[in-house]
């Protein structure tokens, strides 16, 4: 690299001269020059200071950032140096550098570019020949090469599920930094800083958008009928990856050998970008609502909960509501009705379609941004509905376990509404099972779950998980139905009842439990990786755990059809969510620990050390403060949702009696002031 003119900075900013065993490509001498390559048979030298005058051109507004990249840089190359840390994947960097160059070159014959104009495009310095400028264009790209192998590398060291591989040969030094920096188990670790868990989801897309989001939405027969295929065939004991391969209106992770969907199976954690309704309900139930003692079992709950940022005010706001019920009954229903929109051939309300019966069904059960759970209840009586033959007397009676509607005054319109929403945001529940036509119902797929002293049987999947529905309108506009495969709270590994569950680390270990497809001749079972993965015996086989990546419970009797490439898949997805809680702050304090490699000059190094310690600070608030308002956001859309409901939601009585005309003369129930120019009649408005 050419020396250029220094800047008053640079004469106090050499770095100290740098120790490494072996190492005679690293110098200090008058001119301050560190490091030296050769690039097409030439030594070039890289100084100090010619590192760090170019990030302070880059950076004229910020010396820290430009003294913190300049040292990063350093620290990086050494580390590619005879006796540094990456030492021995110094000639493959090298050899790809040039390839790249070389990549270039072609790039700009094919563009019909001469070489020398096209390094003027990314070259800037007009003092340097073209030779000069190529060489600089080497280094650009061998350092872009350098910093993506620290990266890969970062990965590879510290991403091992095993705590005890890291103390083989009573090594001390690498145990401690598997504590420090381990992507799974490590202080600040994937784990626990981000909180993942594994869950399956299957959307119902629908089409109630309207402005009354939280109470008048509309759907499309199509949407009741696909709401009620997706709960009666999960309730007829369908997997749910096999229900969402038939039904899901969301692509998910596909397999990549079926094309199947599988129920769009996700790692979800902290900064995944789901919708509120769909992360913090999760986070919320399983947090804040679920019995489920994690505190007890999990030596990590507090710095974990700690990471999820939840306010107060929201925490408060939540656990307060608690969930909603959705009756199996209304499912059957939804069917019965999802073509209903006439009574007796005549128009109700002057067809408005908020009356259907399917979209006020919708609008009780299914409007709901907190989550929800299908209970295997039937809908309510008419007495609890509170149905009447004449409406012009009805009371102004309250809420009770044996009237769920009453009448309320809407501050809004200043007139009175029918409501079954009480101030709490809650309806009442008929507590009786549900029975289809012929008095049967198979309720074997649903079980109890208790939440605020209230216990319920609740639909679950084929592995007894409770399935989770909620409403989101904002984007995705749909209805999910949600299960948690793994909470990133469940930490409790093998048993003598579960032999296969994995504890949490190996849960998220990074690894294909295949070595190659086929069948083990010796063994006549797939050539599994006993070496890697995570592994338990069953009748004297040595059998890969129930993880992510083995999603299946594996026994000696099993009969395994995932390929190679498909465990590669969910590794390759897997490691993605991994990598990116690395940040290059990691990186530069792992190859640079304590500051082995510092600037001469104490001032500027003490700048640089602020630096990182702020710029670290600054990334943990500005993802707190990320978290702390789409909790509040959650939270206050639960408030909106119970105040709008509980005077705009129509009476369930509405659909079960459709068009019966004393359900829409003045003071009843579906009456609307707003079609009283209507001609009476059955069906219509009376004036």
């Amino acid at each position: 690299m050419i020396k250029r003119k220094k800047s008053i900075c640079l004469a106090i900013a050499a770095l100290s001269a740098v120790s490494l065993s072996g190492c005679s490509s690293v110098t200090s001498n008058s001119e301050g020059y560190i490091l030296t390559y050769t690039y097409n048979g030439k030594n070039l030298q890289i100084s100090t200071d010619e590192i760090i005058e170019r990030y302070l051109n880059e950076n004229r507004n910020d010396h820290a950032a430009a003294f913190y990249n300049a040292l990063n840089e350093v620290v990086i190359r050494l580390a590619f140096e005879e006796g540094g840390e990456l030492a021995s994947f110094k000639s493959t960097v090298d050899r790809n550098a040039e390839d790249d160059v070389n990549q270039e070159k072609d790039k700009a014959d094919e563009e019909g570019t001469n070489w020398s104009d096209y390094l003027d495009g990314q070259i800037t310095n007009e003092d340097l020949t073209t030779e000069e400028k190529e060489r600089e264009f080497f280094l650009q790209k061998q350092y872009a090469r350098m910093q993506t192998t620290v990266e890969e590398q970062y990965f590879e060291r510290f991403s091992d599920y095993d705590p005890s591989k890291a103390e083989e040969g009573n090594d001390t030094t690498a145990s401690e930094l598997q504590d420090e920096y381990n992507l799974l188990y490590g202080t600040n670790g994937y784990i626990q800083n981000k909180v993942p868990y594994h869950i399956r989801h299957i959307l119902v897309q629908v089409d109630a958008s309207q402005d009354y989001g939280y109470s008048r939405g509309q759907i499309s027969s199509e949407d009741a009928h696909q709401i009620y295929q997706v709960v009666t065939t999960l309730a007829n004991g369908t997997s749910f990856a096999n229900t969402a391969n038939l039904y899901t209106d969301d692509p998910g992770n596909e397999d990549t050998d079926s094309g199947q969907l599988l129920g769009g199976e996700y790692i979800m954690d902290s900064s995944t970008s789901f919708v509120n309704e769909f992360k913090l309900g999760v986070y919320t139930y399983d947090l804040l609502l679920d019995q489920n003692n994690y505190e007890e079992t999990d030596p990590n709950y507090e710095t974990k909960l700690g990471n999820l940022h939840i306010p107060k005010s929201a925490k408060a706001t939540l656990t307060d509501f608690g969930v909603s019920w959705i009756p199996y009954g209304v499912i059957a229903e939804l069917e019965r009705v999802k073509d209903v929109t006439t009574y007796g051939g005549v128009t109700v309300n002057e067809n408005d379609a908020d009356y259907y019966p399917r979209n006020i069904y919708f609008n009780k059960y299914f409007q709901n941004r907190n989550i929800a759970f299908i209970t295997d209840e039937a809908l309510l009586s008419d007495e609890q509905l509170g149905y009447q033959n004449n409406y012009q007397d009805y009371n102004n009676a309250t809420i009770t376990q044996t009237n769920g509607m009453r009448k309320v005054q809407d501050n809004v319109s200043g007139s009175s509404v029918y409501s079954e929403i009480d101030e709490d945001g809650h309806y009442i529940t008929s507590g009786q099972t549900y029975t289809d036509e012929s008095g049967t119902f198979n309720a074997s797929n649903f079980h109890p779950i208790t939440i605020d002293g209230v216990t319920k049987n609740v639909l679950c999947d084929s592995n007894d998980n409770p399935i989770m529905v909620t409403r989101n309108q904002e984007s995705s506009s749909g209805i999910h139905f949600i299960v948690i495969e793994r909470s990133a709270f469940d930490t409790t590994g093998a048993s003598a009842e579960e032999p296969y569950k994995a504890s949490i680390e190996e849960y998220y270990a990074p690894v294909n439990p295949k070595e190659m497809d086929g069948i083990d001749p010796s063994t006549q079972k797939p050539y599994w990786n006993k070496e890697d993965f995570p592994t338990y015996e069953d009748e004297g086989e040595i059998l890969p755990k129930q993880t992510y990546v083995q999603t299946e419970e594996i026994r000696a009797d099993s009969d395994v059809n995932n390929t190679v490439a498909n465990y590669k898949s969910r590794v390759d997805t897997l490691s993605t969510s991994i990598r990116t809680a690395i940040d290059t702050y990691d990186t530069f304090k792992w190859l640079n620990p304590d500051y082995k490699v510092k600037l001469y000059d104490e001032n500027i190094q003490a700048m640089v050390e602020t630096y990182v310690n702020k710029e670290t600070r600054a990334s943990d608030d500005t993802a707190a403060q990320t978290l702390q308002d789409s909790w509040m956001s959650y939270a206050n859309s639960i408030v909106q949702q119970n105040r709008q409901r509980e005077y705009m939601l129509l009476p369930e009585v509405l659909a079960r009696h459709f068009g019966e005309s004393q359900l829409y003369v003045k003071g009843a129930p579906g009456y609307n002031a707003k079609y009283d120019s209507i001609n009476s009649g059955s069906g219509s408005n009376q004036n």
